[in-house]
């Protein structure tokens, strides 16, 4: 392999004002990294406008996640619009209400399709039908292409959603829809099986990134590894070979010349508040992933590594080639000195 292009979406912590986070890391190959290699992109739009503008899917202003996403998921290509219609908690704090993603809720298969039953039967009249990629990534079909700005559920999850609601000439019809699926789902008989056993309910629906499936993307890697739907449905979408992340560089398949890499790791305690946890996950993707990929691209095998880091909405991409390895007047640099700031 001869370039390697590495995605962390949660790199970073998604405070970027809590530099106390990254007390007690001791990560010197990702130190190399930031240090050394070159800064050539911030990201201001969360990974999703990282990956629409890698893979030039168009418009960029509102990317078409939802049909990419199931694509991913194994959905067939077809000329519908799509939405994301991601199951969530929404929990009151005074007189707001905070989102958590139904990644974190457990949500057994069974209870998936419960739910999406009882939508699609209270939502046929309006032509929309709901379908799953898996327990807890959602999709409905629409009949037309909706004026909506949305938010990725990424950057929703852990946040009040006051201000995260979609927007547009559409959008007083999607929240009272929003409105009417919260009522239904806190009546079903799963959502009270829930409650008996102290499980978050799954109360409400997270809408976003609707679209129709572009006809192409642009095939700027050979390979892309990962097990998120979104840069898989990109990767098929740009006719790429698409496989599920290996647990270290060494496992990457050698017939690649380039590959794209997500990393997802860290992800899950980012999100959740688990410093510790992300720090270890951190620690992982240093032993398994840089300090590999460096000693490759010392010894000539590896020629190009690029890191693609976020923390939340904020990101920051920087490049390393062999050359950059013998800068020494380019100091090593910690994460929290590199963190993207607002």
């Amino acid at each position: 392999m001869r370039s390697l292009n590495l995605l962390v979406p949660a790199l970073f912590w998604p405070d970027p004002a809590a530099p106390h986070s990254y007390e007690g890391l001791d990560l010197p190959a990702l130190a190399l990294v930031l240090g050394r290699g070159r800064r050539v992109d911030d990201w201001r739009d969360g990974p999703g406008d990282w990956l629409a503008c890698r893979f030039g899917v168009e418009p960029r202003t509102r990317p078409p996640f939802a049909a990419v996403a199931r694509l991913g998921s194994g959905g067939a290509r077809d000329t519908r619009v799509w939405m994301r219609a991601d199951p969530v908690h929404l929990q009151p704090q005074g007189t707001e209400l905070f989102l958590t993603r139904g990644a974190d809720l457990a949500i057994e298969r069974s209870e998936a399709d419960a739910i999406l039953a009882a939508l699609n039967a209270f939502f046929a009249a309006d032509g929309l039908h709901f379908v799953a990629g898996n327990a807890h990534t959602w999709f409905v079909a629409l009949e037309v292409m909706p004026d909506l700005a949305t938010v990725p559920l990424e950057l929703a999850h852990g946040h009040s959603i006051d201000q995260l609601l979609p927007r547009g000439d559409d959008a007083q019809l999607w929240l009272q829809r929003f409105n009417e699926a919260q009522m239904l789902l806190h009546g079903l008989p799963v959502n009270e099986a829930r409650e008996q056993r102290a499980a978050p309910t799954v109360n409400s629906l997270w809408l976003w990134g609707a679209g129709a499936l572009p006809d192409s993307a642009v095939r700027w890697v050979d390979a892309v590894y990962a097990a998120d739907p979104v840069p898989r449905g990109m990767g098929l979408l740009a006719g790429m070979q698409v496989r599920m992340p290996p647990d270290e560089f060494a496992a990457l398949e050698p017939d690649h010349a380039s590959a794209l890499v997500e990393i997802d790791e860290p992800t899950t305690p980012a999100l959740t508040g688990n410093q510790g946890a992300w720090h270890a996950a951190l620690a992982n993707f240093e032993h398994r992933w840089l300090r590999p990929a460096l000693a490759s691209l010392r010894a000539g095998r590896l020629e190009r590594l690029e890191l693609t880091g976020f923390g939340g909405r904020y990101g920051r991409t920087t490049l390393m080639e062999r050359g950059d390895l013998w800068k020494l007047w380019r100091r090593p640099a910690t994460l929290a000195s590199r963190r993207p700031l607002p």
